[in-house]
């Protein structure tokens, strides 16, 4: 035990010395120590001094995951052939043996079609075998229709799973399938199953109260929860992690997720040294970085607990520390390439630390994704860390092209073939002859930024048909009058909840994201269209030098609507936040008081543009003269919006749908840059102020702005600017 607790002390940097101390004696047990505690690269040099084959197959398992979730995924293939024949032989006696290789091979990097073959002979094994045995075959069943999403063209989980056996409501396994059969357009289907399971035993399965959070929050509005719930459930941390994500959608929840954050932070007293880094990682997850901090450092764990580091790179971060934060960060990637937030973190510090855009991709080169990667080194595309590193960079052309690699992208190229264009060029044979369907994607304000493109796209196409925000469709109907519009109700987790109109339904046999932007009255469309693209690709177009942008003006018409009385004062509209502050997204917003400087311009008349605006946020507009708009709903009415923004001589502030709006409208806008996420982006990497992206702005920062000073440094630059350009704008308007 002493010796456990000695690895478990290890740091990058003393790996090596450690584990010759104890070269010769028992190391397994510190291997395992530190691979529980995720630091798998420590795990792993430990590894490499075992002798191998005085381990048995379980333990030669955790060997190779540990490898693939470092940067050693060679070698953990290596085990996993060596391991087939032997778990084939084996399994027959021992089904937890067959479903833990079948897991680890699913991660492998292993070829493709020789993972599927091996994963469906040991389904059969265990068919054979232990035909009673239902949750491990449910589970190779998930991992066959996972790998076959990836290469098959339509693949629908209700396949892989039958939903009439009752047993299967209390398999964990259950909330993947509902999530997936969810995500697939099968919404009907999945409320059906989970009202008839609480119908005949209420919520006497986690699986079953689990999968309702994640597929359907909105159905326990209204009701009474907590004491429906069995105590025990609220030990779960994945429980916890789930009800923080929907809490907001549904304020019945908050009860629930309250009482069960509590539950957490009183069992972490009692609980060993793994459970504690569990509990831990999690409230990390939760951004309650403080409460990582005090139960931490109350209990003195050692650094090898992992999100004590990534907790105080955060607090170090909002410290201006950015070269402690950025340490802390670098040296828990590589134990753990995965961790996502210590990912999201170094990408914050790296540009504040002297390092251009592109530099976290020097580091993946390095470190490699860890299990997402199958333990291989080198940049590849895993989410949108390429993308947007390339695009901060200024690289827009490559950096768009990465799109291409999106699962739902792929899924629906595998499906249309050459009809789809994912990120190709609209620069076909006879398409004045041609019908196009595109795609609206993204968020809401990428859709508006997007639109710039419309006219142009339907110049070159006999017919084109998108598809759009509701909000949108009467704008884009005016604006675009020879283009037919589809509004479609959209789904974004943390915004919305994927609740339709009655006969509406999720389209069916794609990847998640495709379901959560259509619905099946969509599909009639795409499939009479020649062509099927997105609105995204459009911008792929643009850098490519396939379509070109509109003449500096508003590309947009709103129509006729209510504007306010004209007057002598130059009207500043103000953008500080967009309506989702989760994550690392915050650090890219302004707060409210950054403006004041503003407030003390005479000649101004300040406008409040925030959506979503709270009572605070209120308050502190009323005392400081800034003009709220109270009789337009502005998240739900563009239109009644738009006659607001129409009236202002400028907006400033960050990107969201009012002010993309008002860019589309013609109004003149100024983006802060008072971040390098914010600056570099739009402007080439620095180049210029000229924006890139959105028509009718410019990007606000003196062009010596440095992003290593502090951050409230960094805004009062900016409002610096921003100041003396208002002061000149009063001057020549009252010349």
């Amino acid at each position: 035990m002493k010796k456990n607790q000695e690895l478990t002390e290890l740091n990058v940097n003393s790996r090596r010395c450690i584990v010759e101390k104890i070269e010769g004696e028992e190391l397994y047990g510190g291997f395992l120590s530190l691979y529980k505690l995720r630091n798998y690269a420590s795990a792993a040099l430990v590894a490499k001094s075992l002798d191998k084959e005085k381990l048995g197959v379980k333990e030669k398992l955790n060997i190779a995951r540990c490898f693939l979730s470092s940067n050693h995924g060679l070698e953990a293939d290596n085990i996993l052939d060596q391991l087939v024949e032997q778990v084939m032989s084996k399994g027959s006696t021992d089904p937890s043996l067959i479903l833990n290789f079948a897991s680890v091979l699913s991660i492998s990097g292993l070829d493709h079609n020789k993972k599927i073959r091996l994963i469906k002979e040991l389904a059969n094994i265990l068919e054979s075998g232990f035909s009673d045995r239902k949750e491990y075959k449910l589970n190779l069943n998930w991992l066959i229709f996972k790998l076959e999403c990836e290469v098959e063209a339509s693949v629908d989980p209700l396949d892989y799973f039958d939903l009439s056996d009752k047993g299967v409501r209390y398999f964990p396994i259950l909330v993947k399938f509902m999530s997936a059969l969810r995500s697939y357009g099968h919404d009907e289907i999945v409320n059906d199953y989970l009202e008839k399971s609480y119908e005949e035993e209420g919520f006497g399965s986690l699986p079953v109260l689990k999968s309702f959070i994640i597929c359907w929050p909105e159905w326990f509005r209204g009701k009474t929860i907590l004491p429906k719930i069995p105590n025990s459930f609220l030990s779960d941390l994945s429980l916890l992690s789930l009800l923080h994500a929907q809490k907001e959608l549904c304020l019945e929840l908050a009860d629930v997720y309250e009482n069960c954050l509590l539950r957490q932070k009183h069992e972490y007293e009692k609980a060993n040294l793994y459970k504690k880094s569990s509990i831990l990682r999690t409230l990390l997850f939760l951004n309650l970085v403080d409460s990582v901090l005090r139960m931490a450092s109350q209990d003195r764990l050692p650094s090898s607990v992992l999100p004590i580091k990534v907790a105080k790179g955060y607090k170090y971060f909002e410290a201006n520390d950015f070269y402690s934060a950025h340490d802390c960060f670098l040296r828990v990637l590589e134990e753990d390439p995965a961790d996502d937030m210590a990912a999201a973190g170094l990408r914050l510090a790296l540009p504040r630390t002297g390092n251009n855009m592109r530099s976290m991709l020097t580091v993946r080169s390095r470190i490699g994704y860890g299990i997402k990667s199958a333990g291989r080194r080198g940049v590849r595309y895993l989410g949108s860390e390429l993308t947007s590193s390339l695009l901060m960079s200024g690289d827009y052309l490559k950096g768009q092209y990465t799109i291409r690699n999106s699962p739902n992208w792929l899924s629906l190229k595998r499906f249309y073939q050459e009809r789809f264009l994912n990120c190709e060029l609209l620069l076909l044979s006879r398409a004045k002859e041609k019908s196009i369907f595109i795609i609206g994607d993204s968020g809401v304000g990428d859709e508006i930024r997007a639109s710039q493109f419309y006219g142009r796209v339907a110049s070159m196409f006999m017919a084109v048909t998108i598809s759009c925000d509701p909000r949108l469709y009467r704008i884009f109907t005016k604006s675009f009058p020879n283009i037919k519009f589809i509004p479609v109700p959209r789904y974004r987790k943390g915004v919305s909840t994927r609740s339709v109109q009655k006969g509406e339904k999720r389209i069916i046999g794609f990847d998640e994201k495709v379901s959560n932007y259509l619905t099946e009255d969509c599909r009639e469309y795409m499939d009479s269209s020649d062509y099927i693209t997105y609105s995204q690709n459009l911008y792929f177009n643009y850098f490519a030098g396939a379509l070109s942008r509109p003449p500096i003006g508003p590309y947009l018409n709103c129509g006729p609507n209510l504007s306010l009385p004209k007057t002598e004062k130059l009207r500043v509209g103000l953008l500080w936040r967009s309506h989702f502050r989760a994550g690392s997204r915050r650090y890219m917003y302004l707060e409210l008081e950054d403006f004041l400087p503003l407030t003390n311009i005479q000649g101004l008349e300040l406008w409040s543009v925030q959506h979503c605006i709270d009572d605070e946020e209120v308050e502190f507009c009323r005392e400081h003269n800034i003009n709220l708009i109270q009789d337009v709903d502005l998240y739900n009415d563009f239109e009644g919006m738009s006659g607001y923004l129409n009236s202002m001589d400028v907006l400033i502030g960050i990107s969201s749908v009012p002010i993309e709006l008002a860019a589309a409208l013609g109004v003149e806008v100024w983006m802060l840059g008072f971040s390098p996420e914010n600056y570099y982006l739009r402007t080439e990497g620095g180049k210029d102020a000229h924006d890139r992206y959105t028509m009718n702005s410019t990007v606000i920062a003196p062009s010596w702005i440095d992003f290593s000073e502090p951050r409230d440094e960094c805004v009062r630059q900016v409002f610096g600017e921003v100041g003396r350009r208002l002061t000149d704008r009063v001057r020549s308007r009252q010349a």
